[in-house]
């Protein structure tokens, strides 16, 4: 926490440690937190100016995404042939599903007779400090419906089907 005499000395250039913007101030900066907060110390009389005021934020460049060929398809296909989680691959191969929506999907979130997957939520891992894993909201709190090509459906039916009947079988022992 950045006491008065801490801002008083507070510049761009400290921001701009030897000309470079840190990442974790870049975030900062962006998610205006601490634009905000120095805002509101030189409203209180903390400091002079905003230092973040003085700072250009990188343009965010994002990554173009290119799809898999058909013949680097066929080569992984190949390599998670018996894989334990092959099925899970497959899911997200042929959906575009984020990690953490396919690590997230519920049999309550596949509509198989309509042939629809439906992404409500995400699997998030905790802090390490915490550890394990929650079932989380999407970023944005908007549902999204996919219709993969019935050979998905299909797959995940017959996944669905042998969870049920394990279930059963240890139900009953």
């Amino acid at each position: 926490i950045l006491n008065h005499a801490a801002l008083n000395y507070l510049t761009a250039q400290i921001v701009f440690y030897n000309g470079i913007l840190n990442c974790f101030i870049i975030h900062l900066i962006r998610e205006g937190i601490l634009h905000r907060a120095l805002k509101q110390a030189v409203l209180n009389g903390y400091i002079r100016f905003n230092p973040t005021e003085a700072c250009v934020l990188p343009k965010i460049i994002k990554k173009e995404i290119t799809p898999l060929d058909d013949d680097t398809i066929y080569l992984f296909l190949r390599a998670i042939k018996g894989h334990k989680y092959e099925d899970l691959f497959i899911t997200a191969l042929f959906t575009g599903m984020r990690k953490s929506e396919v690590l997230g999907l519920t049999w309550d979130n596949v509509d198989f007779e309509h042939g629809i997957i439906y992404i409500r939520k995400q699997l998030q891992q905790l802090t390490e400090k915490n550890g394990g894993y929650q079932f989380t909201s999407l970023k944005n709190n908007k549902v999204r419906s996919i219709r993969p090509a019935p050979y998905v459906i299909n797959l995940l039916r017959i996944r669905y089907q042998e969870q049920a009947q394990h279930a059963k079988s240890a139900g009953s022992s």
